[in-house]
Formats: structure tokens, sequence, C-alpha cells
């Protein structure tokens, strides 16, 4: 059974009574140009070592097993996780029926997937905390949710998330994937998007400096002075030619950085 063809697939899943489950957020690739696309521009070579999340009946499986990668697939619907090793028999493919949020995560290797769309975020920041084995990232997501990810001050949709994200990771989207690419169609254009993780981090730990940035953005609306009470905020913004009467949005991740380390807290 090829997976990206419907005139398989429908039968397949009708045979085994599945029916995509809205709250899994599962939507199935089943476009072969745009899974080769997505193949060539996460270049994944033969015997790469691939951590796929959600391959659901295995269209990018199957995509990813033809380039010759060895694919871990983390698969947590009881049914599809089953069935997969025996519809694409494969000595390369490894099927693990888990969740992603609380699988043990120790072996270093590239992340291609078209991930559960409801837990985008959520698996973005668990992969950001593995930075060091994930090093390059690429995901299938809601366009409107990539966007965000790789806005910058200024743009619409820039956020806390977005500033956590640009932390550890270098973010790009490629290409769109119309709604048609999808088996059943989902509601939202996705795209492509790629996370390569940034070497050098400039905090040891920044636990304390998110807290600082979502407490900002809580209050994005409000001026600077506004939410930071701090009486030597003016010198500090002063030294990267901000003043008080900025807001959130208006600042990048560097200037929140500079004015975090420079805080009396």
């Amino acid at each position: 059974m090829d997976p990206r063809k419907l005139s398989e697939l429908i039968p397949f899943l009708k045979k085994n009574n599945i029916s995509a489950k809205k709250a899994l957020s599962q939507n199935f690739l089943v476009d072969k140009n745009i899974l080769e696309n997505i193949i060539n521009t996460a270049r994944v070579s033969p015997g790469e070592s691939i951590l796929e999340i959600g391959p659901g009946p295995g269209g990018l499986t199957l995509s990813l097993l033809e380039a010759g990668a060895k694919v871990l697939a983390i698969e947590h619907d009881h049914q599809l996780a089953s069935l997969l090793p025996k519809t694409l028999s494969n000595h390369n493919l490894t099927v693990k029926e888990d969740d992603i949020l609380t699988t043990p995560l120790s072996q270093p290797m590239k992340v291609v997937a078209n991930i559960p769309y409801h837990i985008s975020t959520a698996i973005i920041n668990r992969l950001a905390k593995h930075d060091t084995l994930y090093k390059e990232i690429y995901f299938t997501i809601q366009k409107d949710m990539a966007i965000r990810l790789c806005a910058t001050q200024k743009m619409a949709g820039y956020n806390a998330f977005s500033l956590f994200t640009q932390y550890y990771f270098t973010p790009k989207i490629h290409f769109d994937i119309p709604l048609s690419c999808f088996y059943p169609k989902p509601k939202v254009t996705s795209a492509l998007l790629s996370l390569k993780a940034k070497e050098n981090k400039p905090l040891s730990d920044p636990t304390d400096f998110f807290l600082f940035v979502n407490r900002c953005f809580q209050k994005k609306r409000k001026m600077l002075r506004g939410i930071i009470k701090n009486k030597n905020l003016d010198d500090i913004l002063a030294k990267i030619n901000l003043h008080s009467t900025a807001r959130p949005q208006e600042l990048s991740l560097e200037d929140f950085l500079f004015i975090f380390r420079n805080l009396d807290r």
C-alpha cells in the first residue's frame, strides 16, 4: 500500500476502520511532489537517522525510506502505530507507540515530520530543551504559526514565543503547502518550516530571561516604563538607542537580552 496515493489510502483506512481524529490533528500528507520537496529541502541522505513525529499511515515515512534514511517514527495513535510496520515493512523503519511530549529523547537525529498542529508549540518547546540532539528540524506546520515563529520586532504576530524559538533556533519558511495536499483537507494553509539550532546560547540558564520576556509581552501594549520598574531603565535603554516609551513588540531578541543582563534584579 502506498499511503501517498488516495486510491490506495482511502480503501486501506476504510478496511481498518480508521477515521482521521481531529483531537490528534490527523491530516495526512498525500502529495508525492510535496513530499519529495520536503525530502530534498531537508537534504535527507542514505543512512541518515531521522526522527519522524506523527507518521500516521506513512506517506512521509515512505518517502524518507525511499531516500535511504533510517527512520524512528513516534506515533501516539495505537491503531496507526501497530499497522505502520506491516504496511511499510522495511528494516530501516522503527515504529514506537508513544507521546513525543513524554517519550525519552537521547539519540542525535535530524527531525523531519508532519507534526500534529494542536501541540506544535509544546513540541518545539520540548525539542528546544534537547537542541544538542536535534540540530536540524523540518516541520510541516500551520502557516500562520510559522510566520509568528519567524517574526521579528514590529511585525504582525511577533510575541514571546517568537523570541523563545529564535533564542534556540534560526527559523525559516521554505514553501507553502496547499490544503489539497492533505487527506482529509485541513482548514488552514500549511508551510514547511526549518529550525536550525544555534551553537552558542547567550545565557547558561535562560529560565529567568523567558519569565522576563513573557511578563513584558503580557502587557505588550504598555510602554516599557510601565512594565519594568527600575531606576536605571532610561540609562540602559539609551545604550541601545531606545526610550522608555517603547513597547515590547518594538524590541529585538538582542534588545531584550541587553536589558535583562543590565537590570538590577
